[in-house]
């Protein structure tokens, strides 16, 4: 069969374009009608075992379009390298539903599904953020409080989970009234390195921030009043330079600098970013850290238009980004990094939460178009295409031991 190029701009179209029926090949040295081999009348056993080596949905998309058998013929799953979930790989996690405690995993390249049954812990659960395979989880239910006024109020708790494996990792209660507007973390929680930054929101005048480390008791609170968080994104902060930086939704950059032994060197700034977008045309946008520098992606609705810009921090300002080279980004308000392509045909796009029938929906920053691997979803925009919401993209790491001790945050207990 003929070879086609692995560009998303030629392989589904050149397929479009006429319909392969039968392929025969005629021996050279015999010309008479017995000799003619019908690919067709393959066996069944032998066409699965070719499946099995097509390793890019390109060429298994042409292998279905040689004719209706080829067609009939299922994909194996064990067509792809990958070894779910002991290689290191990005999938996007997805929680269905409030009160379900089953994970859902989908690939952005190979059409590979799985799912984690019965994970209680992800019970009336919000995820906030991933990191090394463990999820940062918020939960709020109704306690007895005698301490405040209120007989009742809202706990709001956060704990980490190991969905592989069901570990939990618990975090001392914060105890304030507000809710968790969102949060991130910094290395395996099984790591005496551990920190967590979270994000509590109140009004639209007092933005308040939450810290600790592995081995502390309470939360440390950092408090700024008079300054207006509507400028906050929903997207998850990134710390990057020993900084948390926080995107607003119009390109506004808040800072929070602080010494985690002097509660009185904190620090919060809010950078008016020249070159940000029209505050009309943005509807989300992300941030994410990529070589050392920080990116963000803006959206207007439905993604009609998006746009992909670099900080130059030493003149707070954005500049345009063509091109990611040979890096993919992955964006989702809980989660969003970025990584050098695994496979190729990958680099060069940012991956949405979102779906097409059952397939990753992707933005080519070459050909400027909403796609995806599997079908001949191709788009300006992304209408007819499902958010999955209560999802993050998340990088399961190879299994391996940990101790009980290391599952309980106080060192005390190591």
């Amino acid at each position: 069969m003929e070879e086609y190029s692995s560009d998303e701009d030629d392989w589904e179209h050149r397929f479009e374009e006429k319909e392969i029926g039968k392929v025969e090949e005629e021996d050279p040295k015999e010309e008479d009608e017995g000799n003619k081999r019908d690919w067709a009348g393959l066996p069944i056993e032998l066409l699965s075992e070719m499946l099995t080596h097509l390793q890019l949905p390109q060429t298994r998309f042409s292998f279905h379009k040689v004719c209706k058998y080829w067609d009939s013929i299922q994909d194996p799953k064990h067509h792809s390298p990958l070894i779910f979930p002991t290689l290191q790989s990005q999938w996007l996690l997805h929680k269905d539903t409030y009160h379900g405690t089953v994970c859902k995993f989908f690939h952005p390249f190979y059409p590979d599904r799985f799912a984690i049954d019965d994970v209680p812990d992800l019970n009336k659960a919000v995820l906030m953020h991933s990191n090394n395979g463990w999820l940062l989880i918020a939960r709020r239910s109704l306690r007895n409080n005698p301490k405040i006024d209120l007989f009742w109020d809202w706990q709001n708790s956060l704990f980490f989970i190991n969905p592989f494996t069901k570990e939990r990792v618990d975090l001392p209660e914060a105890d304030f009234l507000g809710d968790w507007k969102s949060a991130t973390f910094v290395s395996d929680p099984t790591s005496p390195d551990c920190k967590v930054f979270g994000v509590v929101s109140f009004t639209d005048t007092f933005v308040r921030f939450e810290t600790i480390r592995r081995g502390e008791a309470e939360w440390v609170r950092h408090s700024f009043e008079d300054i207006p968080t509507i400028f906050q994104s929903n997207c998850h902060p990134v710390f990057h330079n020993q900084k948390l930086y926080c995107l607003g939704r119009h390109g506004e950059m808040g800072v929070f600098e602080f010494d985690p032994d002097d509660e009185e060197s904190k620090k919060w700034t809010i950078h008016e970013v020249l070159g940000s977008p029209p505050e009309e045309e943005t509807f989300e946008s992300y941030l994410v850290e990529c070589e050392g520098e920080l990116l963000a992606v803006f959206l207007s609705f439905m993604g009609e238009k998006i746009s992909v810009v670099r900080l130059d921090e030493e003149r707070m300002e954005w500049m345009k980004v063509e091109s990611l080279g040979d890096f993919m980004v992955f964006i989702s308000l809980p989660t969003s990094f970025a990584r050098k392509k695994m496979v190729d045909g990958m680099e060069n796009k940012i991956y949405f939460p979102r779906l097409s029938g059952d397939y990753t929906v992707f933005y080519c920053l070459a050909t400027k178009t909403y796609r995806t691997f599997g079908n001949k979803f191709c788009q300006k925009d992304l209408y007819e295409t499902r958010e999955q919401l209560n999802c993050c993209w998340t990088e399961p790491t190879s299994r391996t031991y940990t101790s009980p001790q290391q599952l309980h945050w106080f060192p005390q207990h190591e």
